[in-house]
């Protein structure tokens, strides 16, 4: 053996020999496998709680059964809602125009959830105290159904009682239809107009008797007593069911008095008007102020009867003509005579 081939053995047998070689493909696989195992573990962790953040927001948005502090409470159908201003001028009419809006719809908006009936522009109007809160959904479906119509055209030229109902939203926003019981009897809703404003208050009017006589609201008592010569009628009815009635009248002094109509006299009157009516025309030689009838129905609204010629021709509800009778014209001249 050289010197060379032993010196290199020796040397080989004096360092120890190396480790297996470990598989390096392998174990990089590994690493890798736990970085991504790692990654995928934070990730799915991080997502946890975005999703966890996500679910609480839903559970508080939708006001969940975790507690009182997570509920969200809706807010409160307005309890009522205000009449419009109006300004009332000379004689008690209220003045102004009600007409259409372009900026506003040609109906009436769904989801009101109050509604209230005012004076609109003309004579004083008998407007009810009560709003109404049931059937709102009805009184707006009521009024949409109503036929539209264009500008008026051609109007008399009587003044009557108008009319305002004004709806309230959730959202504290309200709309407003306009009535006029007189003239060209228009309708006016939002940007456009609607036929029969007689019908839309009889809507509101039934609408409200019902949600009356659900909350077991006893019926006022109906008195010649409680009648004043400045009640305008503002009712639609045209029936002659009437409860109590006055008779009024300028006395000389230019001072309007009355006089109380009885239970027995005013059944004999509603008789004869039913009896005695027709579509006639009359052109009166009187010198007018003429009497007038203010009347109450059970509901409590009122009307006025008008006299066209002193007590020998009276324009009723219906728009008819009504001629007393020898003995109805007795009754009401013992009235005007009588009235203080």
């Amino acid at each position: 053996m050289s010197d060379e081939q032993w010196l290199r053995e020796g040397l080989a047998d004096a360092v120890p020999p190396p480790p297996i070689n470990p598989d390096r493909a392998g174990a990089a696989e590994r690493l890798a496998r736990r970085r991504r195992r790692t990654t995928t573990l934070a990730v799915i962790g991080s997502a946890a709680a975005v999703a966890a953040v996500a679910v609480l927001g839903t559970t508080l948005a939708s006001g969940g059964d975790d507690g009182p502090d997570r509920q969200i409470v809706a807010p409160d159908p307005p309890a009522d809602v205000e009449c419009p201003f109006i300004e009332v001028g000379k004689g008690g009419i209220a003045q102004g125009v009600d007409e259409p809006d372009p900026n506003l719809p040609d109906a009436v908006p769904e989801g009101a959830t109050v509604a209230r009936l005012c004076q609109g522009v003309g004579t004083a109007y008998d407007a009810p105290a009560d709003a109404l809160v049931t059937g709102v959904d009805d009184l707006v479906a009521a009024i949409n159904d109503l036929d539209v119509s264009g500008p008026p055209e051609m109007c008399t030229m009587d003044l009557g009682p108008g009319y305002r109902i004004v709806f309230g939203y959730d959202d504290g926003s309200t709309f407003v239809v306009s009535g006029q019981l007189y003239g060209c009897h228009t309708l006016v809703v939002g940007s456009g107009y609607r036929a029969d404003p007689e019908a839309a208050q009889a809507a509101f009017l039934g609408l409200l008797d019902e949600q009356q006589a659900a909350q077991g609201e006893p019926a006022d008592d109906v008195d010649a007593a409680d009648l004043s010569c400045t009640d305008a009628g503002g009712s639609t009815r045209q029936d002659l069911a009437l409860e109590a009635a006055i008779v009024c009248i300028v006395d000389d002094s230019g001072a309007t008095v009355s006089a109380a109509i009885d239970d027995a006299d005013l059944d004999l009157l509603t008789h004869d008007m039913a009896v005695n009516q027709s579509a006639a025309v009359l052109k009166c030689a009187l010198v007018p102020p003429f009497p007038t009838i203010v009347a109450a129905y059970d509901d409590g609204s009122t009307v006025t009867i008008l006299s066209e010629c002193g007590t020998s021709f009276w324009r009723l509800p219906n728009g008819m003509a009504w001629m007393p009778s020898e003995d109805a014209r007795a009754i009401l001249d013992g009235l005007v005579s009588s009235a203080s």
